[in-house]
């Protein structure tokens, strides 16, 4: 009975685990349809190797300056970075990176 649980519980953790997560966003020109999203397309944390530490950037929301450092905020959207000169703008950033990110 123990054998047969533990294998249920490595099966499940596996399972759960093992499946790359599959983001989806509603088109919301056809509300039947769903569209996959691509790696790309996905928002993601991203923190700034140390051989870009003391560069300038630029903030996509308020357009202020930002030194890059190791406490800098940053995601990373269609494989370019984007820094943020506070939290506020990357909430503001991932609720319409296309219109943050031309």
């Amino acid at each position: 009975m123990m054998n047969k649980f533990i294998l249920f519980l490595l099966f499940y953790i596996l399972f759960i685990y093992g499946c790359k997560k599959i983001e989806i966003e509603k088109n919301s020109n056809d509300s039947g349809h769903y569209k996959v999203l691509t790696d790309s397309d996905v928002i993601t944390d991203f923190i700034p190797p140390q051989s870009e530490y003391n560069t300038v950037e630029r903030c996509p929301v308020m357009g202020d300056k930002v030194i890059v450092g190791k406490d800098t905020k940053a995601v990373k959207y269609k494989e370019k970075i984007f820094y943020f000169c506070c939290p506020e703008c990357i909430s503001k950033f991932k609720s319409e990176p296309e219109k943050y990110s031309k």
